[in-house]
């Protein structure tokens, strides 16, 4: 009782913390609600990564060439694994000490509403919503990796389930929140769709289309949820129809990226890349298998940094670096998803996919020809579309 009238009283007063816990429950029931009893229809869309700094860019991912009707609305949910060990570097291009972790879990909700103008250009609009906490994987994927025998990435060091988000220069804080949930962008689309390719077996917007984007973002850029200034996209989609219910997208673009004040003194990529491809194969009946890839260029530039490790020579150096995440900021990024879909009459379409995070090299130095990004460690997403 006492809790409940100090709780009516901070609200009152304008306790905006207190306000925006209650708005990301609210927001989060709703939309599990929504994602409940809404009619199944995944969209055209590969995976969203959710990199802790990709996150704060709302970086594109592949789309198909065009849309399946005059309007729509698509919804993204997903829950991600993010574990980030803390690493501290040196730039040598300003005499800078900076640091970096992340360990947390982001589930994430992306709604996007369309309608097309004409047969060949259509305008969208997307929300992009994370909450973070400590979640309840950490014990489980370390498990997992024991059974396995596979690398720990140093998780029996550190508590499970803890949510700690930071970034810092020489010491100062740049992130005024270890652990911020809300809104965090919204991306205003414009498609272009001047070559069709259909086929009347499968209900599919191929061919060749175009995008351009633009993020805009929303709230505090200290909170660690946006960048706080404008990101703009451009990309081109191919679509190829491969018989009975399957088809092939793919996707390559660039964007420029705006300024982040979090990351003003690492030395940033102001130019990021991206290809995407998906391929959907189909099996029987309505159901599907869905083999994707994402690959995303270096947000950091490697060149003026020097890890800042005093067991440098410690035979685990290599599993630190690998758990730091330090190869997801300087290396190019890949994530490979694999899933199922439904195919419902009328058009009608569900996919669940599970995302890993594992290129095709040696960066990690352990002669396995594969190499770890590290964020997130994975992320199982549900999408959905609603045409009318």
């Amino acid at each position: 009782m006492n809790a409940l009238l100090l709780n009516s009283i901070r609200l009152i007063r304008g306790d905006t913390h207190l306000w925006r816990t209650l708005l990301d429950r609210f927001l989060m029931t709703v939309l599990g609600v929504f994602l409940t009893v809404s009619p199944a229809h995944a969209l055209w869309s590969s995976p969203r990564p959710v990199h802790p700094i990709g996150w704060m860019h709302q970086l594109p991912v592949g789309e198909a060439p065009g849309w399946l009707s005059p309007h729509w609305t698509d919804v993204d949910f997903s829950w991600s694994n993010i574990w980030n060990t803390p690493l501290t570097v040196y730039n040598s291009q300003n005499g800078r000490e900076l640091t970096y972790s992340a360990d947390f879990e982001q589930r994430t909700t992306i709604i996007e509403k369309g309608f097309a103008l004409n047969d060949w250009l259509a305008l969208a609009v997307e929300l992009a919503y994370a909450h973070r906490d400590g979640g309840v994987f950490d014990r489980l994927i370390d498990d997992f990796h024991v059974t396995i025998d596979s690398d720990r990435f140093r998780r029996y060091e550190f508590p499970n389930n803890l949510s700690r988000f930071q970034i810092t220069t020489d010491g100062t804080d740049k992130l005024i929140s270890n652990s911020a949930s809300g809104l965090s962008s919204y991306k205003f689309k414009l498609k272009f769709w001047p070559a069709r390719w259909t086929d009347t077996n499968w209900n599919c917007p191929c061919g060749i289309g175009f995008s351009l984007q633009a993020k805009f973002p929303i709230g505090d850029p200290r909170r660690g949820l946006t960048s706080g200034d404008i990101d703009v996209s451009g990309l081109a989609h191919i679509g190829v129809p491969l018989g009975w219910d399957s088809a092939f997208l793919l996707t390559t673009g660039l964007t420029a990226l705006g300024r982040n004040p979090t990351l003003d003194d690492w030395p940033r990529k102001r130019v990021q890349f991206m290809i995407d491809g998906l391929a959907d194969l189909n099996l029987w009946g309505g159901f599907g298998l869905i083999l994707q890839a994402t690959s995303q260029s270096p947000l950091i530039d490697l060149t003026p940094l020097e890890i800042r490790d005093p067991d440098r020579s410690d035979p685990l150096y290599k599993e630190k670096r690998l758990s730091s995440g330090w190869n997801s900021l300087v290396l190019w990024r890949v994530y490979e998803s694999i899933g199922f879909r439904y195919n419902f009459d009328g058009g009608a379409r569900w996919t669940l996919t599970f995302t890993e995070d594992i290129g095709i090299n040696d960066y990690d130095e352990v002669d396995d020809y594969v190499y770890v990004n590290g964020a997130p460690d994975f992320l199982l997403t549900t999408q959905l579309q609603i045409p009318f």
